[in-house]
Parts: structure tokens; C-alpha cells; sequence
């Protein structure tokens, strides 16, 4: 799935030409799943499979000062593996510990934290440099002024693998098995 936006606003729609001439305009391109697209991905997560579970990554590739997506935190922990040039990444707290997808902030509106409350971490990633982002961090990048960046995200799934998934998953099943409680409620 290959998305064009700014900011975390789309706007591919805005650019019949197509997504180089939306990118050649400040838009950033965004490759979800491109393990799914892409052999050497798909071979890099089948490789971390067996001690990370679940992998995916993702694709960016930001113009010159430019963002792609908004601040916000994720479900899953993430690596950011810098390809070419340099982004400049600031992380905050989590303020949910350890979300579920319908737990992160700002992907469905814009997040700001708390009033003085400063990043943890502030700094630049350049070609070859890795950065873990724990699952919940708060987090903002943009391509250094210097030039474009491409950077791929490794996401490891860990809230579909916590205790609280297995748990339910694990009733969930026994209750389905139970013909007392396939009734309907009264």
C-alpha cells in the first residue's frame, strides 16, 4: 500500500500526476507492509520471526524538511533502520503504558504533551544508524534540511503477544466451547 501525505494529512488526490510529482512537491511516500512487496523485506522478517513473532516494515521517504507522519505512539515496538540521509527524531513519554491499537495517541487527532514536559530522547539518525522506539514512546521525526530521507520501520507486534491477548484469546476459546454459554442474554 503506497500512501502520499504531509504531515499525516493525505494528498495523493491533490496530485493526478502521481505520487513523484506529489513527493517532488514536499509529500512524502509511504510504503506500508513492504515486506509484502519487496523479497529482501519479506526475507529480513522471515528471518526475525522465530524470536520476534510477528514482523512487518514499512517504507518512508521524506523530502528535505519534510514529515510524514504527525506525532504519535504506536501499539508495537518499532526499529528505524536509516537508509540515506538523516532525520532528526524526538521521543516522549508513553502516556498509556503499553497501548492497544485503540489506545495510541495522535493518530486519530494531533497529541501534544503535557506543558513543559521535554523529550527523552532528541537526536539525529543518519545512514546506517538503528533506533528502538518501546512500544507507547511518543515520537516525531523530520528529514534533516540537509536533504531527503528513506528510512524502513521494522514493527514487532508486541501488543498482539502480551499476556492480556493470550488470556483472551485463551477464554475467549473456552467460552465458545461451552453450549451454556452460546445462549443469547436474556
Amino acid at each position: 500500500e503506497l500512501l502520499v501525505s504531509r504531515g499525516d494529512a493525505p494528498v495523493g488526490a491533490e496530485f493526478p500526476a502521481g505520487p513523484f510529482a506529489a513527493y517532488l512537491s514536499g509529500a512524502s511516500l509511504v510504503v506500508n507492509h513492504a515486506d509484502a512487496t519487496w523479497p529482501p523485506l519479506a526475507a529480513l522478517c522471515l528471518a526475525l520471526g522465530p524470536e520476534l513473532h510477528h514482523v512487518f516494515c514499512n517504507i518512508y521517504l521524506t523530502p528535505q524538511n519534510g514529515q510524514a507522519v504527525r506525532r504519535h505512539a504506536d501499539d508495537r515496538d518499532v526499529f528505524v533502520l536509516q537508509v540515506a540521509g538523516a532525520k532528526h527524531w524526538d521521543v516522549w513519554p508513553a502516556p498509556v503504558a503499553l497501548p492497544y491499537a485503540h489506545e495510541q495517541v495522535g493518530k486519530a487527532a494531533p497529541y501534544s504533551p503535557p506543558p513543559g514536559q521535554r523529550p527523552l530522547l532528541s537526536c539525529r539518525v543518519g545512514p546506517g544508524d538503528v533506533l528502538y522506539l518501546p512500544r507507547g514512546l511518543v515520537h516525531a521525526a523530520r528529514a534533516a534540511e540537509d536533504g531527503p530521507s528513506l528510512h524502513v520501520t521494522l514493527a514487532v507486534m508486541t501488543s498482539d503477544f502480551s499476556w492480556s491477548s493470550v488470556i483472551a484469546h485463551a477464554l475467549r476459546e473456552r467460552a465458545r466451547a461451552r453450549p451454556l454459554l452460546r445462549r443469547p442474554l436474556p
